[in-house]
């Protein structure tokens, strides 16, 4: 994603401790650039973040991921009857009306069971599948070559497209996982860059007075002082969240 690249490039937890060396060494300007940059960055990732937020999804991974695995086993017990037709005497054929009935019923409840999870374009094919596949299971039992290789080839093909709606179900499911970890990493950048502005809103008048007279009251030795602890807190408190973050968002603030 747009926004991992950028942040892996910005540093941003770097730049807080930077800028709290800085303020303690006396460098009030490379402190404020640093806490100005950091600003900057910040607001960018903010900004990509919103952009690459989607969609949420509300499906049960588990049972989605059994659901994905009885269409698999679907597909390949379908694949192989089709496969059985070429080679089967006309005669034979309803031998094989047994096994198609099997698999029709286990189709119709994989059906119903998408449709339950709201899983509705994977659902309502798997459902337009078994409608072909009872064709064919009618068909065999009438020992109706003809019928039975058509409707076989179209129960194979919609089940087939079933499978890569489920997956397209599934890609969506992590993103919406992503989005939940995007939408707490884009709090955390918010009110961290609410933090530095503030800090960087204090440091530019002791940085502005410093470049005239590099020496300090005490009122201002004071500031400085506070100034340092809030920018060392800040870049802790950065460190501490990001360790909650799955690799991929720490990332973002690396």
């Amino acid at each position: 994603a747009e926004a991992l690249r950028v942040a892996r490039q910005y540093a941003v937890e770097t730049l807080f401790s930077e800028s709290a060396d800085a303020l303690r060494q006396n460098q009030l300007g490379r402190a404020s650039d640093r806490q100005q940059l950091a600003v900057e960055r910040v607001e960018s990732v903010v900004e990509i973040l919103r952009q690459e937020r989607s969609q949420p999804l509300a499906h049960d991974s588990r049972r989605l991921q059994q659901s994905a695995q009885q269409l698999d086993w679907l597909l390949e017990q379908q694949q192989q009857i089709r496969e059985r037709l070429v080679d089967t005497p006309d005669a034979d054929l309803a031998m094989l009306s047994n096994s198609q009935r099997a698999l029709t019923d286990r189709a119709r409840i994989l059906g119903q069971r998408l449709e339950h999870l709201g899983i509705k374009p994977s659902g309502s094919t798997v459902t337009s599948a078994v409608e072909k596949m009872s064709v064919l299971y009618r068909a065999l039992e009438q020992a109706e070559a003809t019928a039975a290789n058509g409707a076989a080839e179209e129960a194979v093909n919609l089940l087939e497209r079933a499978r890569q709606q489920l997956q397209g179900t599934q890609e969506r499911l992590v993103r919406e996982r992503s989005n939940n970890w995007a939408q707490e990493l884009q709090r955390l950048l918010q009110e961290s860059h609410q933090r530095q502005s503030l800090i960087l809103e204090k440091t530019r008048p002791l940085a502005t007075f410093y470049a005239r007279q590099p020496s300090w009251s005490p009122q201002q030795a004071t500031q400085l002082a506070a100034l340092v602890q809030t920018q060392r807190r800040l870049a802790a408190d950065t460190g501490v969240k990001r360790s909650s973050f799955p690799a991929v968002f720490v990332a973002r603030l690396d």
